[in-house]
């Protein structure tokens, strides 16, 4: 049996942060359990054509690359993989894909009141229908990790990607349309293993401030000191911290060998 963690790192930017910051933790992981890491620092799409950079994780499990391993991780860039997390290929996933939903992170009411202080759609519905998917559904799946098997489902990824990355061009939603389109297809289609939220916590739901957007001017070291604390305390509790947007990455930085 053979099993993988995958990431696509594009462009020098996100290539940088990842070896410098997330990438050790994602190796110690591999090498505790036995798995393969394989980072993808050109487009699957073919050096000719230009990517869609959103829908390039979704090329992997039915990219010929993979096509004899059984289960397989997709993360993306800006995860660390804590000292105790437990291996992913012993999870009991049956013929679906593993998903973390973060709707309810760290509360279904906290998660609203973030929604509601930064001008964000309210609900879960509300949050599909703002890229055209009817669900009547409390969840949104996060797409920055999700555990397939190729044989089982690629051809699923490759319907979608024919199908929707070219509405992913331009589209006025910038890459939330991905998330919400995939989150959409998983549920309808009776897909969705929801895992629990440790195999994917967002850091920024768990921040100190329900406020997007990184810190102040005039935030203090004893406020950033207190804000690293807080990081740790995330980490140590959680198998994967997912610092989505950008925030935070010296925080990730001085805890990468945690």
């Amino acid at each position: 049996m053979r099993y993988a963690i995958a990431t696509v790192a594009l462009g020098e930017n996100h290539q940088s942060a990842y070896a410098s910051i997330f990438r050790p933790s994602v190796e110690r992981y591999v090498a505790r359990h036995g798995y393969d890491l394989v980072v993808l620092q050109e487009s699957l799409r073919g050096l000719d054509e230009q990517p869609v950079i959103p829908f390039e994780p979704l090329r992997v499990p039915f990219h010929e690359r993979f096509r004899d391993y059984d289960r397989v991780m997709v993360l993306d860039v800006d995860v660390l993989i804590s000292a105790g997390a437990p291996p992913f290929h012993t999870l009991d996933l049956g013929e679906r894909i593993g998903v973390v939903d973060e709707w309810c992170q760290p509360t279904r009411e906290q998660r609203r009141e973030f929604q509601r202080i930064n001008g964000l759609p309210l609900t879960a519905s509300d949050y599909h229908a703002k890229a055209g998917f009817a669900l009547d559904s409390e969840s949104v799946i996060n797409v920055g990790m999700f555990i397939c098997s190729p044989r089982l489902h690629g051809e699923f990824f490759r319907e979608v990607v024919l199908r929707y990355a070219e509405m992913q061009r331009g589209h006025p939603w910038g890459a939330q349309f991905e998330q919400a389109m995939l989150s959409f297809e998983f549920q309808t289609r009776g897909l969705a293993q929801f895992l629990p939220t440790a195999w994917n916590c967002l850091w920024p739901q768990h921040r100190r401030t329900m406020t997007w957007g990184g810190p102040a001017p005039n935030t203090s070291a004893r406020e950033r000191l207190a804000e690293l604390q807080r990081f740790r305390a995330v980490l140590d509790a959680n198998f994967l911290v997912h610092l989505t947007g950008g925030l935070d990455h010296d925080l990730a930085f001085v805890s990468r060998n945690r």
